[in-house]
């Protein structure tokens, strides 16, 4: 459950960035730091929230990691990316330190594409339809040599589309090796239900986005 916690952790993290940060294009260095301080007392104090049991001893945390399990490594690593890279930006801001912009820069560069997200949603719905039966074809049970190769193809489209991704996902791999249950399938430090769901939203958002803009070119 510790890789559930952290990602738990991490997207209130996110989240919370995205609404009390919305808009401070034009906010001062002062008034900035007081935002600073609220974003994460409110992020420790949610934190918190989640992993205190609320319903027959059940948190909000282990709610959640008993419908999906744990994260993927690639998942956690992914969005714990995501944070540090929050955590240098809102650094910088405050110091404008130049090792702060280089180092954001370099995290910047880690970037989740829509081809990213087709190929986990490609690949995880044949991963799922076949452990669950609705295909012959079962990712989950195959040789471990074929699931060593449909991963290593699998890796070598992260890395064209974002290179740093794909070493994301190599850890992912490293870590499963040394941290992963020896009855599950090397696929599933690379996929997971949560990764899948948010692949589908991001698709869908995207294609959403996209026809509302070539509508509203068309008839402007």
């Amino acid at each position: 459950m510790i890789e559930t916690s952290i990602s738990i952790i991490g997207i209130l993290f996110i989240m919370l960035n995205k609404i009390i940060f919305i808009n401070n294009d034009d906010i001062n260095v002062k008034i900035y730091t007081k935002k600073q301080k609220y974003f994460y007392i409110s992020w420790l104090l949610l934190s918190i929230c989640c992993f205190i049991p609320i319903f027959e001893e059940t948190s909000i945390a282990k709610f959640i990691y008993s419908f999906f399990d744990k994260t993927s490594y690639l998942c956690t690593l992914l969005i714990v990316m995501i944070c540090v890279k929050i955590i240098i930006k809102n650094i910088h801001q405050t110091k404008h330190s130049c090792k702060y912009y280089a180092l954001f820069n370099i995290l910047d560069s880690i970037r989740f594409k829509l081809l990213h997200a087709i190929i986990i949603v490609l690949l995880g719905s044949i991963f799922y339809a076949g452990a669950l039966g609705f295909m012959n074809f079962d990712i989950y049970h195959l040789n471990v040599i074929y699931q060593g190769i449909m991963t290593l193809i699998f890796l070598v489209f992260l890395y064209i589309i974002n290179y740093f991704v794909g070493i994301l996902g190599l850890i992912s791999i490293i870590l499963f090796c040394f941290f992963g249950d020896y009855n599950q399938s090397i696929l599933e430090s690379l996929i997971c239900p949560y990764i899948y769901f948010y692949c589908i939203i991001y698709i869908a958002l995207y294609t959403i986005k996209y026809f509302t803009n070539t509508i509203f070119k068309l008839y402007k």
